[in-house]
């Protein structure tokens, strides 16, 4: 069997290929993607070997790659890294870009009401109190859609207290 030199290039190129693959596996950092609400910050994978990074929300550069920009159908929600040129990490949560983002955007904004959902529901008392300590400070991001309180008690004294 003669593979030649391109044969034997190939075979060198893949054989290292899969030395980096169980290289990296066994000596990556731990990753993990923090979205701190109190403390306005979201932390995400570094790239490779790197640390994750943590950014305060307003610093964070969200990105929506075009279909076929990721090798997929679908628009995707991404992160741009600032310690590499062009290198993103993906954000998407879902199916549909636009409502991670908005999901994101709304649960970072500390001066507005936790987002619908069960997950916040033993939260909701206690971050309406917090807000409620603080004023009711109007949002950090400007936004379309409305975000009511849990209930329309606490709506009509976020109405009365911030006026918004």
């Amino acid at each position: 069997m003669n593979l030649g030199f391109t044969g034997v290039g190939i075979i060198i190129v893949l054989v290292g290929y899969l030395f980096f693959c169980g290289y990296y596996y066994y000596t990556k950092p731990f990753k993990e993607c923090i979205y701190n609400r109190e403390a306005g910050t979201i932390t995400f994978p570094g790239f490779y070997w790197d640390d994750n990074i943590t950014m305060p929300i307003d610093k964070v550069i969200f990105k929506i790659s075009g279909p076929g920009g990721t090798g997929g159908s679908a628009f995707q929600l991404l992160i741009q890294r600032p310690d590499r040129f062009r290198t993103k990490y993906f954000a998407s949560m879902g199916n549909n870009c636009y409502q991670d983002l908005s999901f994101i955007l709304w649960y970072m904004d500390k001066n507005r009401p936790l987002p619908p959902g069960d997950a916040f529901d033993e939260y909701r008392e206690q971050d309406f109190e917090r807000r409620k300590a603080a004023g009711f400070p109007e949002p950090l991001f400007p936004s379309n859609f409305p975000t009511p309180e849990a209930t329309p008690e606490q709506q009509e004294e976020r109405n009365r207290i911030g006026g918004w």
